[in-house]
């Protein structure tokens, strides 16, 4: 179990602060609500129940965009865990302007 990282310097993307419902899915059809805690285009902090482990992959639902995203586990620290998106999320889409405009003047670096 690895704790969260506190090097920023390593993020692509800005994070935005927000408390979204999900969803994550696990590899063999497990299911667990989740807290979506901060999310960039590249990945997400999320709470949860969910038993995962560094280096696994899950699909995570953002529940109030019906979006899905393919991700990677790269670290948890107890209930929490970082997903790192498999492909950054395009902002194009009107849903997605929503859900980054929910967030706006909460990022942080």
């Amino acid at each position: 179990m690895a704790e969260e990282p506190n090097d920023i310097s390593r993020r692509t993307s800005e994070r935005r602060l927000t408390i979204l419902g999900g969803r994550i899915y696990g590899e063999e059809g497990q299911r667990w609500d989740c807290t979506i805690k901060d999310f960039s285009e590249a990945g997400a902090k999320v709470r949860s129940d969910a038993t995962l482990e560094m280096g696994g992959f899950v699909d995570l639902k953002v529940n109030k965009f019906e979006d899905l995203r393919r991700a990677e586990v790269i670290w948890v620290a107890g209930n929490t865990a970082g997903l790192r998106f498999l492909a950054k999320i395009d902002r194009a889409p009107e849903s997605m302007r929503r859900l980054f405009a929910l967030a706006k003047g909460t990022g942080k670096n």
